[in-house]
C-alpha cells in the first residue's frame, strides 16, 4: 500500500465516524424535543416533566432523571409494585414547576 492509500483511507474512516456521531446526535435530539418542551404521551412521564423548571427540561438528554424520580416515588410506597398514575399525579400537582403552575393559572382565568 501507499502511504496516500492509507492516508485516504484514514480520512475516510474519521469521516464515517463523525457522520455517525453528527447523525446520533440528531436522532437523540428528535427522540428528546418533546420531553424538552415538557410534554410526553406517557402520562407517568407527564407528571415528572410537570415537575421540572425549563432549565431542568433542557438539561435532559436520557430517561435515567426519570427512572431516578419514579424510584424515588416507588421507595415511598414502600418498593412495593409499580406507582399507580393517581399517586405520581398527585405527588407531581402538590411539586409542580413555576412553569407548569403558571400555565395553569393562565388556563384557569382564561376559563
Amino acid at each position: 500500500k501507499s502511504i496516500v492509500t492509507d492516508w485516504l483511507n484514514t480520512m475516510q474512516e474519521q469521516e464515517r465516524a463523525t457522520a455517525i456521531c453528527f447523525s446520533k446526535e440528531a436522532q437523540d435530539a428528535g427522540a428528546f424535543a418533546e420531553i424538552r418542551e415538557g410534554r410526553a404521551s406517557n402520562p407517568h412521564y407527564q407528571a415528572f416533566l410537570d415537575t421540572l423548571e425549563q432549565d431542568e427540561l433542557d438539561s435532559i438528554q436520557s430517561n435515567a432523571p426519570f427512572f431516578a424520580w419514579m424510584s424515588s416515588r416507588l421507595a415511598e410506597m414502600g418498593g412495593s409494585g409499580k406507582p399507580s398514575l393517581a399517586y405520581v399525579r398527585s405527588y407531581a400537582d402538590q411539586h409542580l414547576s413555576r412553569r407548569v403552575a403558571s400555565t395553569r393559572e393562565k388556563g384557569e382565568a382564561l376559563a
